[in-house]
């Protein structure tokens, strides 16, 4: 396709107003359910454009957003779509000083937020940013009408009369992801990038009416996948039903109420959602198919999906490329249960040596990525931190190719635990541990985890004299607003860690010792 046939979002919603308006989309919260169709949707999003506009929103102005994923988050990001402004989701868990971090990267014109929800008290999260850091525009969702800076305002602007005149190359996303450091990396997609992640129907064969199918949208905003189930449902016209964040009860009432057939997800998702059915007995046999993603995904959950009449495949990809690889549907049992498939229609996959060389089938190496989908660069960072010199992104995981060019990821270079989809940053980790007063040395990791995947676990040397307890320790961090996923579920208390060269820790030789500990001790321990 030809630079000038490819379409923009703007493009992409004017189409969807003409010919998916009826579409239905559910969006769904603790408070209830809320129907609208997406044509309604879209006439939201125009007064919300124009409302941003009245502010001095335009063609490539970034607009942050820390909203669940619900009505009015969506009409902000169409908003940014029609006005060729570049959306900035924030994960609606984070605290000030991720939000503040992200800000000083991103530097947007205006910050969407709201007041309270899910026990986060987004006056708290504002209250902690440096009022330098705030954008000249704070928008509140929830907050009284007439201050100017209530959402309720900003829709009362006339709407927008015309889409802004954009091109496929502009930027359109910044989602912010955590890298090996604890600094978040801001991942850069453009129009062009966006379309070709959804113009691959990856979840069902090319013949399907888009109109049969009804989808769960279970990852949250602030993640790639919170972003683009919209510009699917904009691409394709398929009907989705929307959790503001994961709730199994409420996704298992979605599965079964709304006549759910897809879902695409992680491996706690699904987990905690089969526990779920099972105890309940529910009948999951309308959902046809599920795309696991977004961390190692344990081949028993396959199998068991499968006992329970459910379809599921691997796939893999990341925030800077979305979707690189998907499992058939109609593979065998013992093939989708241990790869990720191979490359879809827009993507190529490497497996590279340490030499640069491309990887024998079945030798490990690194796993490189190119293609349509591939987001263009990171914010304020050289691209090549993590691109090569001829365009293939370097993920720092690593992986398997087949003979048949099928792709199993078996371990990552960088520091990253994903723990139900949310990379959490070791490094991070380590930093808010370390603040402890009682603690010399820390070393966090990730260990498997039935229903999460992964989830944060930590070895501790403790200062000569210290008073200080693992269960103290995790007090101090949720004290001190550690997010909850951050927080190690285990903390084990050690002599010394292991060190190489440089008196760099060994945080493999750490992480070992500590399941060797935990299985001779109580093995069946778990966190």
């Amino acid at each position: 396709m030809s630079a000038a046939d490819q379409p923009t979002l703007a493009e992409v919603v004017t189409r969807a107003a003409a010919a998916a308006a009826g579409v239905p989309l559910v969006f769904v919260s603790r408070d209830g359910r809320r129907r609208l169709t997406l044509g309604e949707l879209i006439e939201r999003s125009r007064r919300v454009a124009g409302g941003l506009a009245a502010r001095g929103v335009a063609r490539g102005d970034r607009v942050a957003v820390q909203l669940p994923s619900t009505p009015e988050q969506a009409s902000v990001q169409i908003a940014c779509a029609l006005l060729g402004a570049v959306y900035v989701p924030v994960v609606p868990l984070f605290g000030a000083a991720e939000l503040a971090a992200m800000l000083s990267d991103a530097r947007p014109r205006v910050l969407v937020t709201g007041t309270r929800w899910r026990g986060v008290d987004f006056d708290d999260v504002l209250a902690g940013i440096e009022p330098g850091l705030l954008p000249p525009h704070v928008v509140r969702v929830g907050a009284a009408p007439g201050a100017g800076t209530s959402f309720s305002d900003l829709c009362e602007a006339p709407a927008l009369a015309e889409a802004a005149r954009c091109d496929p190359s502009d930027d359109c996303l910044i989602i912010y992801t955590s890298g090996s450091s604890d600094a978040p990396k801001g991942v850069v997609h453009t129009h062009s990038s966006v379309l070709h992640e959804a113009r691959e129907w990856q979840y069902l064969p090319a013949e399907t009416d888009p109109a049969s199918v009804q989808i769960l949208q279970a990852t949250g905003a602030g993640h790639i996948g919170g972003f683009m189930y919209l510009v699917r449902a904009l691409r394709h016209g398929v009907g989705t039903c929307v959790l503001d964040w994961w709730d199994a009860e409420l996704a298992l009432q979605c599965l079964v109420s709304e006549d759910i057939s897809v879902l695409p997800c992680t491996t706690h998702h699904l987990a905690t959602v089969l526990d779920l059915a099972e105890q309940r007995g529910a009948d999951l046999s309308r959902l046809a198919r599920v795309v696991l993603g977004g961390g190692p995904v344990p081949p028993a959950l396959i199998r068991r999906a499968d006992r329970a009449g459910v379809v599921a495949v691997r796939a893999y990809g990341l925030s800077e490329h979305p979707t690189a690889t998907i499992g058939r549907f109609d593979d065998p049992l013992e093939v989708r249960e241990s790869s990720e498939g191979r490359a879809n229609a827009w993507s190529r996959v490497r497996v590279v040596d340490d030499a640069g060389r491309d990887a024998a089938p079945g030798e490990v190496g690194e796993i490189l990525l190119r293609g349509g989908e591939q987001c263009v660069r990171y914010t304020n960072r050289p691209r090549e931190e993590a691109f090569t010199a001829d365009g293939w992104l370097r993920t720092g995981d690593l992986g398997v190719l087949d003979v048949d060019d099928r792709l199993t990821v078996v371990d990552r270079k960088k520091n990253i635990i994903i723990r139900g989809g949310e990379n959490i940053s070791v490094a991070e980790v380590e930093r808010e541990v370390s603040r402890h007063p009682g603690v010399a040395e820390v070393a966090a990791f990730g260990i498997p985890h039935d229903t999460l995947g992964e989830v944060v676990c930590a070895s501790v040397v403790l200062r000569d004299g210290a008073d200080a307890s693992p269960d103290g320790i995790r007090r101090f961090l949720a004290e001190h607003g550690v997010a909850r996923q951050k927080i190690p579920a285990d903390i084990d208390v050690v002599a010394e860690l292991p060190k190489g060269g440089l008196q760099k820790i060994r945080r493999n030789a750490v992480r070992q010792s500590y399941l060797d500990r935990r299985a001779r001790l109580s093995p069946e321990r778990k966190p």
